[in-house]
C-alpha cells in the first residue's frame, strides 16, 4: 500500500517564459505541488469511472481514487514483480500494457489483476496498441517492433521490415493501421499494418524518443533527446516545423488536453502548444522527470512528475477573476475579493 501525502501551494511552479496565449486558450498559472506520492512513477492514465491508474518502474500498477477533500485512496493493486520501461492503456479493452526488460505484461482494469504476460527475449522500450487491440512492441536489441495477436494471444509473426541501425525508442500506431516508430538514427519509419516499409523520415537533427499523434491525427508530434519538438504533417509526411524548445532536457511525455498539447522533459521542463496555431505558448519548470499530464477542472492541467523514489503532481490553472489565486485553489474563482472560505460558510475543494 502507498501512502500519499497532499502539499498545500508550496515548492511553486517556476514560469520560466510566457509568450501571449492563443485567443482559444487560457494562459494558466502555477499553483505548485499538490500532492506526493511515496513511489516513483512511469506514468498515469485516467480511467472510465474516474478513477487514476498508476504504474511504477518496479512494476506496481495502483488504482487511485480521488477523494472530496483532493486526497488519492488506494482502490487495488497488482504487483506484476518485474522492471517496467513504458506502458500504453487500451481505453476500449480496459488492459493496461507494461514494456519489460524481456517483454511485456499485460494487466486488465476489470479483473483488477495481471491478465498475461509473454517474452520477446529482449528489453522492451515502447508499446503500442492498435485499431485492432493487437500490440506492437519495440525490440531494443534487434531495433523493430513485432505484433502481439490480442485475440488469438499469440505473437502474430508480423513485424516491421525495417530495423533502425541506432536505438529504437518508440512506436505508435494510427487508426489506418500505419505503423510508426522513433530511433536515436534520427529517423521515423512509416510501415504499413503487416510491417511492410512505406518511408522514412529523416529530416530530424537529433536522436528522437517520444512520438504522439494528434486526436484528428492530421499531426505528428516527435521529441528528441536536445529538447527539440518536430512536427510532421501526415497528409504527405512534410515538416511542418522544428522547434527549439530549450537549451537542454530529453523529451519523455506528449499528451493532447483538447486544443493544448502538453509536452514534458527530463530535467522537469513543461511547455504547452496551441495545434490550432502549432505555436509554443507558455513554459514552466517542475521538479523531477515529467511522465504525464491529465486535464483538471476547466482549462487547468496536473503535471505528473517522478523521481527515484517518489512521485509529485503539480497543477496548472487559469485565473478567471485575475485575483492572483489560479482556479483549482480559489473557493471563489468568479469572485476577485474573495479566494477562501475564512468564515466557514462554505466548503469547496475541487482537484
Amino acid at each position: 500500500t502507498f501512502s500519499l501525502t497532499i502539499i498545500l501551494l508550496c515548492s511553486l511552479l517556476i514560469p520560466i517564459a510566457t509568450t501571449p496565449a492563443s485567443a482559444s486558450l487560457e494562459e494558466l498559472g502555477s499553483a505548485g505541488k499538490v500532492a506526493e506520492f511515496d513511489h516513483a512513477a512511469v506514468g498515469w492514465w485516467v480511467l472510465d469511472n474516474g478513477n487514476i491508474l498508476v504504474a511504477t518502474p518496479d512494476g506496481i500498477v495502483t488504482a487511485y481514487m480521488i477523494q472530496e477533500n483532493g486526497t488519492y485512496a488506494e482502490v487495488w493493486a497488482v504487483d506484476a514483480n518485474t522492471s517496467v520501461n513504458c506502458a500504453d492503456y487500451n481505453s476500449d479493452e480496459e488492459l493496461l500494457a507494461l514494456g519489460t526488460s524481456s517483454g511485456v505484461v499485460v494487466v486488465s482494469i476489470d479483473y483488477m489483476d495481471e491478465l498475461y504476460r509473454f517474452t520477446v527475449n529482449e528489453a522492451v522500450d515502447g508499446v503500442a496498441w492498435d485499431r485492432d487491440g493487437d500490440l506492437w512492441v519495440t525490440k531494443r536489441v534487434s531495433k523493430n517492433a513485432i505484433e502481439w495477436d490480442g485475440t488469438a494471444s499469440v505473437l502474430s509473426g508480423i513485424s516491421t521490415i525495417s530495423s533502425h541501425t541506432n536505438g529504437i525508442t518508440d512506436v505508435i500506431a494510427l487508426s489506418d493501421g500505419k505503423v510508426l516508430t522513433s530511433g536515436r538514427d534520427k529517423q521515423i519509419r512509416i510501415h504499413d499494418e503487416n510491417g511492410s516499409f512505406i518511408q522514412a523520415l529523416a529530416d530530424s537533427t537529433a536522436p528522437l524518443l517520444k512520438m504522439a499523434i494528434s486526436s484528428d491525427e492530421a499531426y505528428l508530434f516527435s521529441l528528441t533527446d536536445n529538447c527539440r519538438l518536430d512536427i510532421h504533417n501526415t497528409s504527405d509526411w512534410s515538416r511542418e516545423q522544428s522547434i527549439n524548445l530549450c537549451s537542454n532536457g530529453q523529451g519523455r511525455t506528449l499528451a493532447q488536453l483538447d486544443n493544448r498539447l502538453m509536452m514534458g522533459m527530463s530535467n522537469g521542463r513543461v511547455f504547452s502548444l496551441n495545434i490550432d496555431t502549432l505555436g509554443v505558448t507558455q513554459e514552466f519548470s517542475v521538479q523531477g522527470e515529467v511522465v504525464g499530464f491529465r486535464q483538471a477542472t476547466g482549462e487547468g492541467v496536473f503535471i505528473f512528475t517522478s523521481f527515484g523514489s517518489s512521485a509529485e503532481v503539480h497543477l496548472l490553472d487559469a485565473d478567471r477573476d485575475g485575483d492572483d489565486v489560479v482556479d483549482g485553489l480559489d473557493e471563489f474563482p468568479d469572485d476577485p475579493s474573495e479566494s477562501a472560505d475564512s468564515d466557514g460558510d462554505l466548503s469547496l475543494i475541487h482537484i
